[in-house]
């Protein structure tokens, strides 16, 4: 799944990352990073900042908590939206050495359920959005 606004100059996140554990705040800044402009914007709440993610960010403006994406190679790799891949492959190795076949069938299937129950959530709890450009 890709972000539905790329390409952007400018990014306001105000107030939000504060209510995320580390390893959300680090995958929204690299949704950020990977949605914004070559030459683009990052403006955080007074509370916030991207300690975690330096190497994708730097500051512009100290006071009002604005920052320049930085540019680097791997910046057209989308963040996975669901971390339960990964979370699964203690699962899938355990039964590798078992049977090879079957651990494959049941892996498809829960990514399957996975990427279903992902497409149900961004569906029904995405708020609806107003992009306005110079056009």
């Amino acid at each position: 799944m890709i972000p539905l606004f790329s390409r952007l100059d400018f990014i306001s996140c105000c107030n939000l990352l504060i209510y995320f554990d580390i390893g959300a705040q680090k995958k929204a800044l690299r949704t950020f990073h990977y949605s914004l402009n070559n030459d683009g914007y990052l403006m955080l709440g007074k509370s916030e900042n991207i300690n975690q993610s330096t190497q994708l960010f730097t500051s512009a403006n100290k006071k009002y908590k604005i920052f320049s994406r930085k540019i680097n190679s791997d910046a057209q790799r989308f963040p996975e939206l669901s971390p339960r891949f990964a979370q699964q492959s203690a699962f899938e190795s355990s039964f590798l050495t078992v049977n090879q076949k079957r651990t494959t069938k049941i892996f498809l299937l829960i990514q399957g359920l996975d990427d279903a129950i992902d497409e149900v959530l961004v569906a029904e709890f995405m708020p609806a959005s107003v992009v306005i450009n110079h056009q």
